[in-house]
């Protein structure tokens, strides 16, 4: 009984601390998304947001590519064309060319966007690409508030 409930905590405490999904292959070592304490996240129109990610480099790579999509319950859709200005270059955020092992480091700050489809869950990817493929991936769930 004890041995379950030690799980039990666990597992808790796990959720509390990580309410994102690694969608990669594991990569990812740390990630901290400063306003998602829980799943969903709550955020709001205009609010920035801070993303720190530590992630361990699958492959050399000399260019990097961010791809952000959200899914509103019937797909994915690129919403990297749907926000002004948003810079998909991963070179910007990491000192390029990378090499397979590296640690790589990425602080990304963002503001919710105004377009922002408001008080229904919706799941947000984020993958950053190299020359080879996927390099990471996570993804968590949020609602957006006015």
């Amino acid at each position: 009984m004890l041995k379950f409930v030690i799980v039990a905590l666990f597992i808790a405490f796990a959720s509390a601390q990580a309410p994102y999904k690694d969608c990669g292959h594991g990569e990812i070592k740390s990630l901290t998304i400063n306003k998602c304490k829980e799943s969903p996240c709550v955020l709001h129109i205009d609010e920035e947001i801070n993303t720190d990610i530590e992630a361990v480099a699958n492959q050399d790579a000399t260019k990097l590519k961010l791809n952000m999509t959200v899914d509103w319950g019937q797909g994915p859709v690129d919403i990297t064309k749907l926000v002004p200005g948003f810079d998909t270059d991963g070179c910007h955020m990491v000192k390029c060319p990378i090499k397979k092992g590296d640690t790589i480091s990425i602080v990304h700050k963002e503001k919710v966007p105004k377009e922002s489809h408001t008080d229904m869950p919706v799941t947000l990817r984020i993958e950053m690409l190299g020359d080879q493929g996927e390099l990471f991936c996570f993804s968590f769930t949020e609602v957006v508030k006015k």
